[in-house]
């Protein structure tokens, strides 16, 4: 087995709901076009949002493991209420939040690198998470007015 660093294995099971949840939609959507059905605002708008979210973890320039960390955990907890954000949109927002986290919240971004137990990790990401959501404003690709 190879290595990964707790903080990617307990993402990796987050992000692996993600998919699986946007792929469901997708074939929900895509059957009940089949069948002539109008597909559901809230659908339409979660897989919007989840393409967003897998659009972060896109990289146009090499991250480091904190960065991606910082991404992924993103991806994650936003919702995007913007169905389709330009490749500069996404790349300014991933920016953003990883300077976000490395300039206001430097104890996060050093546990970032460090080696940690697993409960640790949990810890620290449900701790990024919230640092996360408390800024969500401050992002253009999770406020609703835009």
């Amino acid at each position: 087995a190879t290595f990964q660093l707790p903080v990617l294995r307990v993402l990796r099971g987050e992000l692996r709901g993600l998919l699986r949840r946007s792929n469901r939609l997708k074939e929900k959507l895509a059957t009940g076009k089949d069948l002539g059905f109008q597909a559901e605002v809230e659908d339409v708008d979660s897989l919007g949002s989840d393409t967003v979210a897998r659009a972060l973890l896109t990289q146009s320039k090499p991250c480091s493991m904190r960065e991606v960390v910082v991404l992924a955990c993103a991806s994650v907890v936003f919702y995007f209420p913007r169905q389709r954000p330009s490749r500069s949109e996404v790349a300014a927002f991933q920016a953003e939040v990883v300077d976000l986290i490395r300039s206001y919240y430097p104890s996060i971004w050093e546990a970032l690198g460090q080696d940690l137990s697993d409960e640790e990790a949990r810890r620290l990401l449900q701790e990024l998470g919230e640092v996360l959501l408390q800024n969500r404003h401050v992002f253009q690709l999770t406020r609703l007015d835009v």
